[in-house]
């Protein structure tokens, strides 16, 4: 394995007419499109439970970039995480590829940033999810320009499970 650096961003919206033009503004030709990146749209509905309106990722692998964006998801919005993974029908060397991820992100980004992400996603008409691997912190951010809020994760290495 290699060391790369994974990027987390999440994004609150007015509407979910809004997150979704950044959404489908993400998958524009990107600056190194070779490497990862996996996002996800969520809304909250009136008895506000949040659900996975859509997602999409890049790279050479569409399930490892799934594999990403679930892992990302259960540590903001843990249900909508395991119930996406469940749906892909993800193995069981998959389940620990991810839970490499989410041990990854859960010890390796600061514990009020990850509270502030959570906390974003349930207070959000709409949120987009963004996890990007060997992209700068500042790239992910502005690909996010009609949030209200966004909050991007530092930097950080890693020998990732998931191959990229």
């Amino acid at each position: 394995m290699e060391e790369h650096v994974v990027v987390m961003a999440v994004a609150s919206y007015r509407s979910k007419a809004a997150a979704s033009d950044d959404f489908d503004a993400l998958w524009v030709p990107a600056a190194r499109p070779d490497r990862p990146r996996a996002a996800g749209v969520l809304e909250k509905g009136a008895d506000g439970a949040i659900t996975m309106v859509c997602h999409q990722s890049t790279g050479s692998s569409p399930t490892r970039g799934m594999e990403l964006l679930g892992a990302a998801l259960i540590v903001v919005a843990a249900p909508v995480g395991i119930l996406l993974l469940a749906r892909l029908g993800v193995t069981q060397d998959a389940w620990v590829r991810v839970a490499a991820v989410v041990d990854h992100l859960w010890h390796g980004l600061p514990r009020d940033t990850l509270h502030r992400m959570a906390n974003l996603v349930d207070a959000g008409q709409a949120t987009v999810v963004v996890v990007a691997v060997d992209h700068a912190a500042e790239a992910v951010g502005g690909l996010l320009p009609g949030a209200s809020t966004c909050i991007v994760s530092d930097q950080s290495d890693t020998d990732l499970a998931i191959e990229v």
